[in-house]
């Protein structure tokens, strides 16, 4: 069939007039194509696809978004498989909308005889004339094959698509490297990781890839990440050789948005306010409304879907779409996308609020559960149902962007809506986190929300400002609905009450425990006055959860009253007397601990409330010695921890894994599990629990690493400022024991004796228990067995009162090795034996230990017959206990700063001020006899005879403190600083010794 013929059987040519200033003819290439001269990344993949597709049709369109690559992926197939391109039309230049029949048929004709394949390459502005054209030779020309690129299929029948995505991130880093290389040999040795950043947040994008490549030799690949979010106007710079549009991302992207009908530009503008990828449910509710109605947005997508401007994925039978980060970038920063942007943003947050809440978020508090199913049965209702909650957390996980994307625009225009978003969201970063993100933005929509109207803020009563203090700009009608409805739908008082609660377990689990009280007080008023009892609780157990971290007697009767009022309420209950077990193990009634953290794990209605029960309950029964049953129970708490997603939860279980295997004599198992836990801890960015999780590695490496343990000690203290006291104090005996191991008596004396004062000041009798034995093995190698002995004895004391069975075992072989040194071979024995006994019972296998195996050494030379009988009789260990501890001798710390208690320190402090001991028994809700007994305590232990002397004594220990504190943070090596107040320092700042009177 002649050209004429063909043209006059195509109805673009034969029906449809054309204006002559309409017709732009294509040129046709009559040469041979030539491979550009840059290097180019091998896409495999997409020409084995080509291959066959073009195997098994004769229509085959290379479609994908601009910058995708098409037109070079086309151009190298050819050549590297050695087709002619006699038959290659490049249509590029071709202006929107031309008839571009007589190029093609002309081009077609020109193929024949050859390899009878027709190469179009950048059909999509001339889609239209180019389908009827092909369509119509397809028909005329059996022989006919054609390849084309588009970034749109043409929809005519024999079509087979083969899209062409974006590069993998190996291959999009291969291309950024050897575009650079041809810019700016020079640059060398850049991360990859920030390479691989980059990539990302270019789509992997060919052409954006070699824009970016291109801005190398003005800026280095960090500095163009920097510059690059949301900013595709640094992207210029290609080949001027080049079309127009593709010298810039911006240009590119331009070029498609012109060819859209005003409609699919309506839609794009309004589907650019998300940030993560949407069903068509979510697009409708977002984007319907002012002449699009949910029709039109179905048909908008798939045409844009069509146009590679949004993306579809699908999933079984779930399909969802999405915009490019390039893609979404260039429309909001379009001029003409602004309208609708403003149109789809409240109802981007609207639909944002909905699916937090609808997610479980709501309803729970900030230490909460999603509530039990009522219909559910009994075993779910009261265990909770882990693999819901964690779908539930996916889903927001899911839309993260998008919610942190609303944030960011309630944060200036909505503050309310945004509150209520964040308090919605207030599980989820208690849970997955970050927790800095939850605290920033709680901060920040507080900040806005107190400048941004009325100024009445959140402080004024419950929900005071949640509507009205908030809509003076764009979300003026979104606050009053949304804000407003934080008190409203949420219940009475919920309003500023909730979102200062949140707010404050946020801050709590940060670890800025000042500011966590203060929100957590202030919510209690809000609820208070509301009133509204379920808050009233949750603003307790906020209190309580502070003050256990901080304070550790004072939160115990808080919390009796939390579990007594909770007493069959769900996750309430299961927190507060999981949260009274710790407060209880806390000041040493482990016993007490024990229950009420087995009570706590049962009683919890979901999973958040057992996963707490359950990690107090097996750090209770590891320091009572019961590692079976302790390893059972971190063993459900890792699981439920892993299945919910929560970094926390699976380092305390991880944790006390790894004490129980160290116990147990598996220490490559212990040396793995710990590093998991403080990884797991890393992730969650928790203060505390990397603390714990640190300090416990160290314990575990003292004997084979102890400078590897030293320095994890000084990790915690200089993060002293936002982990509880009885970590600081873990960690001044971490260094101790490194300092020992090094032969140091002085600096482990000195480094003993702050940790003692610090356990005692918080009432930790554990960690005091703990610092006692340390200072005992100071004492012995400085040479005073007295004080050792009298020290270890008063650590057995401690720990024969508490049931802390392995530390009974601990300081029974310390008293053995302080008779071993004296010569008293069989009291050795006998400790010695005591000691091993208790351990088997235990299942504890010991380490190696070179003092040990001195001292049984030492204890044998004096007598070998009488050391075995000793041994033997050693077995009737509680006996032995017993009588060591009715044995005479000097206790510890009978005199000194070290022997006084937590009340007498008080006592003293406030009796140093000038306070009268009615005054001073007001201050401490004690009567004036008590203080009276507290104050002879006092002076007999410092050996001072007034209350002047007590004056003078305390400025002596200001003064020699201040002075101390310089070598002791040598031995750390901590920065010196300054000492500015009593205790640790929390909040802030970095450790400093835990006695100082000169500002109370």
């Amino acid at each position: 069939m002649g050209t004429t013929a063909l043209i006059s059987g195509i109805p673009s040519v034969q029906e449809t007039p054309v204006q002559e200033a309409a017709v732009q003819e294509a040129a046709v290439q009559e040469a041979p194509v030539s491979l550009p001269p840059n290097g180019f990344v091998s896409r495999d993949a997409q020409f084995a696809e080509l291959d066959a597709l073009l195997r098994r049709g004769r229509l085959v369109t290379l479609t994908g978004p601009p910058g995708a690559g098409k037109s070079r992926l086309l151009v190298e197939y050819l050549i590297r498989n050695g087709l002619d391109t006699g038959g290659f039309v490049d249509l590029t230049e071709a202006g929107p909308g031309a008839d571009v029949t007589a190029a093609l048929v002309a081009a077609a004709a020109g193929a024949r005889g050859q390899d009878t394949l027709l190469v179009l390459d950048g059909c999509d502005h001339v889609i239209g004339s180019c389908a009827r054209t092909i369509s119509a030779l397809l028909r005329a020309d059996g022989g006919l094959r054609v390849l084309a690129t588009s970034r749109e299929a043409f929809r005519i029948a024999g079509e087979s698509v083969c899209p062409v995505p974006p590069l993998g991130l190996g291959q999009a880093v291969a291309l950024f490297t050897l575009r650079m290389a041809e810019r700016n040999s020079s640059v060398t040795g850049v991360d990859e990781t920030v390479l691989g950043e980059l990539c990302r947040r270019l789509d992997r994008l060919p052409l954006a890839i070699e824009l970016a490549a291109a801005s190398c030799d003005v800026m280095s690949p960090g500095d163009l990440l920097r510059r690059l979010d949301g900013r595709i106007e640094v992207l210029a710079g290609g080949d001027r050789s080049g079309p127009v549009r593709q010298q810039s991302l911006a240009a590119a992207l331009d070029w498609s948005f012109s060819l859209l009908e005003d409609a699919e530009r309506t839609l794009l503008g309004r589907l650019a306010v998300f940030d993560g990828t949407f069903s068509l449910d979510d697009a409708e509710q977002v984007c319907a409304g002012h002449e699009a109605d949910a029709p039109a947005i179905f048909a908008g997508i798939a045409a844009l879907a069509g146009k590679s401007l949004v993306g579809c994925e699908t999933t079984g039978a779930t399909v969802r779409y999405g915009l490019l980060t390039t893609v979404r970038a260039a429309v909001r920063a379009a001029a003409w996308a602004q309208a609708e942007l403003a149109v789809s943003r409240p109802e981007h947050v609207r639909w944002c609020v909905a699916l937090a809440e609808a997610s479980g978020q709501g309803d729970s508090g900030a230490l909460g559960d999603v509530p039990a199913d009522a219909a559910g049965d009994a075993a779910g209702q009261r265990h909770g149902d882990a693999a819901e909650l964690s779908r539930r957390l996916d889903q927001v996980a899911a839309q993260y962007g998008d919610m942190t994307g609303a944030l960011a625009w309630c944060r200036s225009a909505a503050p309310g809506a945004g509150l209520r978003l964040a308090v919605a969201l207030g599980l989820y970063w208690q849970v997955r986190g970050p927790v800095e993100d939850g605290c920033r933005w709680f901060g920040e929509l507080l900040e806005a929300g107190q400048g941004n109207g009325s100024g009445t803020g959140l402080g004024a009563g419950p929900g005071a400002g949640l509507g009205s203090c908030l809509d003076n700009g764009p979300g003026a009608g979104l606050g009053a609905d949304l804000g407003a409805g934080l008190g409203a739908d949420l219940g009475a008082g919920l309003g500023a009450g909730r979102a200062r609660l949140e707010y404050g377990a946020l801050l709590c689990v940060r670890g800025e425990f000042s500011r966590a009280r203060a929100e957590a007080e202030e919510a209690l008023r809000c609820f208070e006055a509301a009133p509204d009892e379920p808050g009233r609780l949750d603003a307790l157990m906020l209190l309580g959860s502070v003050r256990a971290l901080t304070d550790g007697p004072g939160s115990g009767k808080l919390l009796e009253e939390i579990a007594a009022s909770a007493a069959g309420g769900g996750w309430r209950t299961g927190i507060a007397v999981a949260l009274l077990g710790a407060a209880q193990a806390f000041t040493g009634d482990l016993a007490a601990a024990r229950r009420a953290c087995l009570a706590g794990a049962r009683a919890a209605a979901g999973p958040l409330g057992r996963l707490a029960g359950e990690i107090a309950l097996g750090h209770i029964l590891l320091d009572q010695g019961d590692w079976p049953e302790g390893q059972r129970s971190l063993d459900l708490a890792r699981e439920l921890a892993q299945q919910l997603g929560f970094p926390r939860g699976v380092a305390m279980a991880a944790k006390g894994l790894g004490t129980a295997a160290a116990a147990a004599g598996r220490a490559a198992e212990a040396r793995e599990r710990l590093a998991a836990a403080v990884a797991a801890a890393r992730a969650a960015g928790v203060p505390a629990v990397l603390a714990s999780c640190l300090n416990e590695q160290a314990r575990l490496l003292l004997g084979a690493d102890p400078a590897t343990a030293r320095s994890l000690s000084r990790q915690v203290l200089a993060a002293a400022g936002t982990i509880p006291a009885r970590e600081v104090a873990a960690a001044l005996l971490g260094a101790c024991h490194a300092e020992l191991a090094d032969g140091a008596a002085d600096p482990a004396r000195s480094l003993a004796e702050e940790a003692a004062v610090l356990a005692r000041r918080v009432g930790d009798k554990l960690t005091a228990a703990r610092a006692l034995h340390a200072h005992g093995l100071a004492a012995r190698m400085g040479g005073d067995t007295a004080a050792a002995w009298a020290l270890q004895r008063e650590a057995l004391a401690i720990r024969a009162e508490l049931g802390a069975a392995p530390g009974i075992a601990e300081s029974l072989e310390a008293l053995a090795g302080v008779c071993a040194g004296q010569g008293r071979g069989r009291e050795a024995g006998e400790l010695f034996g005591a000691a091993d006994k208790l351990r088997a019972d235990l299942g504890v296998v010991p380490g190696p230990d070179p003092r040990r195996a001195r001292d049984v050494a030492l204890a044998e030379s004096a007598g070998a017959a009488e050391f075995e009988r000793g041994w033997a009789r050693g077995q009737r260990t509680e006996e032995i206990v017993t009588e060591t501890l009715s044995r005479e001798g000097r206790r510890a710390a009978a005199t000194g700063w070290g022997a006084l208690t937590r009340a007498e320190i008080e006592v003293a402090r406030l009796a140093a001020e000038g306070l009268t001991n009615r005054e001073i028994g007001a201050r401490l809700f004690v009567s004036p006899r008590t203080v009276q007994t507290h104050l002879s305590h006092v002076f007999g232990k410092l050996e001072v005879a007034s209350r002047r002397e007590l004056t003078r004594e305390m400025r002596t220990r200001t003064r020699s403190l201040g002075q101390a504190e310089v070598p002791l943070r040598r031995i750390l090596g901590l920065p010196h600083e300054t000492p500015a107040g009593p205790g640790p320092a929390m909040p802030g700042g970095a450790w400093r010794p835990a006695i100082s009177w000169s500002n109370p």
